[in-house]
């Protein structure tokens, strides 16, 4: 009877776990994709515009 408690706990954890991970991971690829879009967007502005080319 405890063991099969303490096991419910644990997979509870687990899946406590794994669901922070897939958060992390997210908001992590989201935000290197954000700075990647916005290098590309200032790039291609800096690079449209005949003023801004030179920075």
């Amino acid at each position: 009877m405890g063991t099969s408690g303490s096991l419910t706990q644990t997979k509870r954890t687990i899946s406590r776990i794994g669901e922070q991970l897939a958060m992390l991971t997210m908001s992590i690829s989201c935000y290197s994709s954000k700075i990647w879009f916005c290098s590309l967007i200032s790039r291609r502005n800096s690079g449209g515009t005949g003023a801004g080319a030179s920075s």
